[in-house]
């Protein structure tokens, strides 16, 4: 999901289920510690530049997803992160599936 602009072309304020979506693709590209007032959010993407692509690291990373959003993101009662690489390169897909604590569905990707 794109970040939301207000008719300005600056970033517009969202909030509820916009505002989880915006969120869970940000966080997949964010580092450990990168944001001061939660220190612990962010995957550390660079762990896996370079490395194999092979589904021990898939299966890190979609671990590391599922601790990030399952055990931190007081905003969903579900998750699930599936994993696949998108290309040759290396670059890899991370569906990110669940209900919010509203009952809403959730669907977010994120390309790391």
């Amino acid at each position: 999901m794109p970040l939301a602009l207000d008719p300005d072309d600056d970033l517009a304020e969202i909030a509820g289920l916009p505002n989880l979506l915006s969120a869970l693709p940000v966080r997949a590209i964010t580092r450990r510690g990168e944001v001061p007032h939660r220190q612990s959010d962010g995957l550390d993407v660079e762990d896996f530049q370079n490395a194999p692509n092979a589904p021990e690291q898939f299966a890190i990373m979609q671990a590391r997803m599922l601790e990030q959003y399952g055990a931190r993101e007081d905003r969903l009662q579900s998750v699930r992160v599936d994993i696949t690489q998108i290309n040759d390169d290396g670059d890899v897909r991370a569906l990110i599936t669940g209900t919010a604590i509203d009952g809403s569905a959730v669907v977010a990707e994120a390309v790391v």
